[in-house]
């Protein structure tokens, strides 16, 4: 045991774990990754966050940044499919268009166009949908930076609001595909998304879920070409 407290491993995972400077230099790198190459940052930013995971694994990282079983999986998984829900047809009806009107460009979701009607591509993109988005974005921007900050910066209110603003700004930037409109829509969502982690006793899988089933929605509308007669209606 004294032999392991010894190792230069186990001292680089205190240190990761527990010294504010280097979480806040850790939090500075993820967030730096992201701003400078938008879309594929947030996967250099995954990438960067599994070796401190395995180095931090004994330290009990895993379930600090949410990975802890729900009391309930049942209710659990039908809270994330209703919310997933509401979130998503509430952005379709009800915060996009406001976001359009008052940035006044649309939401550029062309690149969603090749899985419009067609099953195949439809499948593999809810596939992406759930990994890239429902999962990898959720441990990088809640799991991850959320708790780190809060270790940094605390939990008073003033502090959690900072956290959520720092945690979901580079959300919104890193769906810079969808344009100026789509960044200020996702970064909302973003925010929902971080005070159901919050509110959920920083348990990530609720928010995992929500995530999975917003995209689940979101991609289901644009392959029956519901989403353009969502619109018509509004």
């Amino acid at each position: 045991m004294d032999e392991e407290r010894n190792s230069i491993f186990f001292k680089i995972s205190v240190i990761l774990n527990s010294n504010k400077t280097a979480i806040l230099f850790l939090a500075t790198v993820i967030l730096a990754l992201i701003f400078l190459f938008p879309g594929v940052g947030v996967l250099f930013a995954f990438i960067v966050i599994i070796p401190v995971i395995i180095l931090t694994f004994k330290q009990g990282i895993l379930q600090e940044i949410g990975f802890r079983k729900p009391e309930n999986w049942g209710r659990t998984i039908l809270t994330a499919l209703i919310l997933g829900f509401v979130i998503e047809m509430s952005s379709q009806l009800f915060f996009s268009p406001i976001i359009e009107y008052f940035t006044k460009v649309e939401i550029d979701l062309s690149e969603m166009d090749p899985l419009r009607g067609n099953l195949t591509n439809y499948f593999i993109m809810m596939i992406v949908g759930w990994i890239a988005g429902g999962v990898m974005e959720e441990i990088v921007f809640r799991g991850f930076l959320i708790t780190r900050l809060k270790k940094v910066f605390g939990e008073h209110p003033a502090s959690l609001i900072l956290i959520l603003l720092i945690s979901s700004i580079p959300f919104g930037l890193a769906h810079q595909y969808q344009g100026a409109a789509g960044m200020w829509s996702t970064g909302l969502i973003a925010i929902i998304l971080g005070i159901i982690f919050i509110k959920n006793n920083y348990n990530l899988w609720l928010p995992i879920l929500t995530h999975g089933f917003i995209n689940t929605v979101g991609m289901s509308l644009i392959y029956f070409n519901w989403d353009i007669q969502l619109i018509n209606l509004i």
